[in-house]
C-alpha cells in the first residue's frame, strides 16, 4: 500500500473513530442522566419568601388545577438553607470548576430533612435512607462538583448546621434525584440532617412531586401551568415538567450526537470501501501470479493463507495507526464537549468495537472471500479450457 493512500484512509479512519466514539458515548450518557434526572413527572417549586409557606396543591386547586385529578401519588418537600456555601466545603481543595459552575462558591448549601427525603425516594419506589439524630449525608448527583464533594467527606467526619455539630452516617455520598431542576446538572451537594435539625433553619422552598396516573394528558396539566409559572416573580411559583425538560435537554445535545454518529459511519463505510477496492483490484491484477504458483506446486491452503495475510496487512494497518491517533483525539473532543454540554461523557469502547466489528469486519471478510472467488474461477476457468 502505498504511502499517499495509507495516509488519507488513516485520517479517514481517525475521523470515524472519534465520531462514532464520542457520538455513542454522548447518546449513552444522555440517556442515562436523562432517565436519573427525571423521576418525576412534574414538580411545582414555590419561593417561600414570596408565596409564603403553604400548602402547593391546595394553590393549584384554587388556579383551576386539581392535582388529585392528575396524580397517582404525590408529596410536598421543603428545603432550608444553611449559611454554610459550597466555597466552605471546598475549603482548602485545588477547584477548578465548568464555566457555569464559577459562581456556586458563594451559593448556600442546600439542606433536607431526611423525612421528606425519604418522600422523595419513596415516590420513586427506593429503600428510606437511615439517619440518627446526631448524624447527617450528602447527596451529590452533579459530575462537576462531585469528586469535590467527595473529597469533602473523605477528609471531614462533622459539618455544623443551625448550630448542631453532626457527624457522617457515611463517608460516601448519595447520588439520588430528590426533585428534579434539569437534566445532567440537578444537585451539586445537599446535607440530608435529622428532622429536628432542618426544623429550625430557614426555609427557602417548597417543591411538590408529583407522578401522573396512567393515561394522563401531560398537555392538558402544561398548558393549565403556563399561567401559573408566568407569574413567577410576583406570585413566586414556577414548575419542571418531565417530557419539557426531556425536549429541551435532547434539543441541545442530539444534533452533535447525530452528525457525530453520522460523519463516523460515513467514513468508515469510505474506508472500507476504497480497501476493499483496491484489494480486489491488486487481486485481480495478480491472479495470473496465483495460478503459476499452483502451477509450481503450492498448495491450495498455502495460497489462500497467503492471500489472507496480504488483505490482513491491509485492514489492519491503517486500524491500528488510526487507534493510537484517535486516543489522543478523543480525549482532546471529549474535553471541548463536556465543556459545551456541561456533562461527563464515560467512553462506550465497547459499543465503537462492536460498529466497527460488524461494519470493518464485514468489508474485510467480504473482501477475503470475493479474492478468493477469484483465484477459484482463474482456476475452473484454466482446467476448462484444457484439451
Amino acid at each position: 500500500m502505498d504511502f499517499l493512500t495509507l495516509s488519507v484512509i488513516c485520517g479517514l479512519l481517525v475521523v470515524s473513530i472519534c465520531g462514532i466514539t464520542i457520538g455513542a458515548s454522548s447518546a449513552i450518557t444522555m440517556n442515562e442522566a436523562s432517565k436519573e434526572a427525571l423521576p418525576f413527572d412534574l414538580n411545582v417549586l414555590t419561593d417561600v419568601e414570596i408565596a409564603g409557606d403553604c400548602d402547593i396543591s391546595e394553590y393549584l386547586k384554587t388556579r383551576g388545577v386539581d392535582m388529585e385529578t392528575y396524580a397517582k401519588d404525590m408529596a410536598q418537600i421543603s428545603l432550608y438553607e444553611e449559611e454554610l456555601t459550597y466555597g466552605d466545603l471546598f475549603s482548602g481543595q485545588d477547584v477548578s470548576l465548568w464555566s457555569i459552575d464559577e459562581g456556586i462558591l458563594d451559593l448556600c448549601v442546600y439542606v433536607i430533612s431526611v423525612s421528606d427525603f425519604n418522600q422523595s425516594l419513596e415516590m420513586q419506589g427506593k429503600e428510606p435512607v437511615k439517619l440518627d439524630d446526631g448524624e447527617f449525608l450528602m447527596n451529590c448527583n452533579y459530575k462537576g462538583t462531585r469528586q469535590y464533594i467527595d473529597a469533602f467527606m473523605e477528609k471531614h467526619d462533622t459539618v455544623s448546621v443551625n448550630g448542631t455539630v453532626l457527624h457522617a452516617g457515611s463517608r460516601e455520598a448519595l447520588s439520588e434525584t430528590y426533585w428534579m431542576t434539569s437534566v445532567g446538572n440537578n444537585d451539586r451537594g445537599s446535607i440530608i440532617v435529622p428532622d429536628m435539625v432542618a426544623n429550625g433553619l430557614r426555609k427557602d422552598a417548597n417543591v411538590l412531586l408529583v407522578n401522573y396516573k396512567e393515561g394522563t394528558n401531560s398537555d392538558e396539566v402544561l398548558q393549565k401551568m403556563i399561567p401559573i409559572g408566568l407569574e413567577w416573580e410576583t406570585e413566586g411559583y414556577r414548575y419542571t415538567e418531565k417530557n419539557m425538560l426531556n425536549e429541551m435537554y435532547y434539543g441541545t445535545g442530539a444534533l452533535l450526537v447525530f452528525l457525530c454518529c453520522y460523519i463516523g459511519l460515513i467514513f468508515l463505510f469510505v474506508c472500507a470501501v476504497l480497501l476493499s477496492l483496491k484489494q480486489m483490484t491488486e487481486t485481480a491484477d495478480n491472479v495470473f501470479r496465483y495460478g503459476l504458483l499452483r502451477k509450481l506446486g503450492a498448495r491450495e491452503s498455502w495460497l489462500y493463507g497467503a492471500l489472507l495475510r496480504q488483505i490482513s496487512v491491509f485492514f489492519l494497518a491503517p486500524f491500528l495507526l488510526a487507534g493510537i491517533l484517535s486516543a489522543f483525539g478523543i480525549r482532546e473532543i471529549t474535553g471541548v464537549i463536556e465543556e459545551f454540554m456541561n456533562m461527563h461523557i464515560a467512553s462506550h469502547i465497547g459499543l465503537t468495537a462492536l460498529l466497527f466489528f460488524l461494519v470493518y469486519g464485514g468489508y474485510f471478510l467480504a473482501t477475503y472471500l470475493s479474492c478468493r472467488k477469484m483465484i477459484q474461477d482463474r482456476k475452473i476457468k484454466r482446467e476448462s479450457t484444457r484439451p
